[in-house]
């Protein structure tokens, strides 16, 4: 992409790089793997910050709180919103799976 013509010929979803034969070029692969990095960043930005709360908490609640701390986290940048964007996606994603897992238990009572 530092050749300058390649930003000219971006793709317009991530969909759109896997249609006809489901391979990436190079440069896509890059990209893609630099996406990954940067929502792992984000990740770790905004999870290894201590916490206040003490004890038990509601869960699904913190879940969702964590939404705000994520975008305030990625200082406006498009870029970085982007990335806070979906890695809150997938905190959610996980955290809605553990919840549904912890449902689908049978009651020991």
């Amino acid at each position: 992409m530092a050749d300058g013509h390649a930003m000219d010929q971006a793709p317009v979803s991530w969909k759109s790089l896997v249609q006809g034969d489901g391979y990436l070029s190079p440069e896509q692969r890059k990209a893609f793997e630099y996406a990954i990095e940067l929502v792992l960043e984000r990740l770790h930005a905004t999870l290894d910050q201590p916490t206040q709360d003490s004890g038990r908490f509601q869960f699904d609640r913190y879940v969702d709180g964590l939404e705000t701390l994520f975008l305030r986290d990625a200082n406006a940048q498009d870029l970085q919103s982007d990335a806070a964007v979906t890695a809150f996606w997938i905190v959610r994603l996980f955290a809605d799976r553990i919840l549904r897992a912890g449902d689908a238990r049978p009651s020991m009572h």
